[in-house]
């Protein structure tokens, strides 16, 4: 089990990775992207939830940081470029709007 962040330094790293991994997610479960690891979607949702009551919120580039360290440095930019894209076609106005699809039991 994982512990909770206890800084707010842990916590905007907490927050960041959970978006990124949000973004990801949604793009793997378009097809976009091979299949690179288990996302714990409700974690996810769970630490941005409580981090937005403390004030702490996703920064501005927290979803092209995650993935420029999650996948090499030849697909960083190609993998950010169709998370853009996927997410302008998607019509979700943000990436919190994407969780109900990410939830539903034939993704999950």
């Amino acid at each position: 089990m994982s512990a909770d962040p206890r800084t707010s330094e842990e916590w905007q790293l907490a927050v960041d990775a959970a978006q990124g991994c949000l973004a990801l997610e949604f793009i793997r479960v378009l097809g976009f992207i091979e299949e690179a690891g288990t996302v714990d979607v409700s974690r996810c949702c769970e630490i941005l939830d409580r981090a937005e009551r403390s004030g702490i919120v996703p920064s501005v580039d927290a979803i092209q940081h995650f993935i420029a360290e999650t996948t090499s440095e030849i697909e960083t930019e190609r993998v950010y470029r169709v998370f853009l894209k996927a997410h302008e076609m998607s019509g979700h106005p943000d990436l919190a709007s994407i969780v109900p699809f990410l939830t539903e039991e034939r993704f999950a």
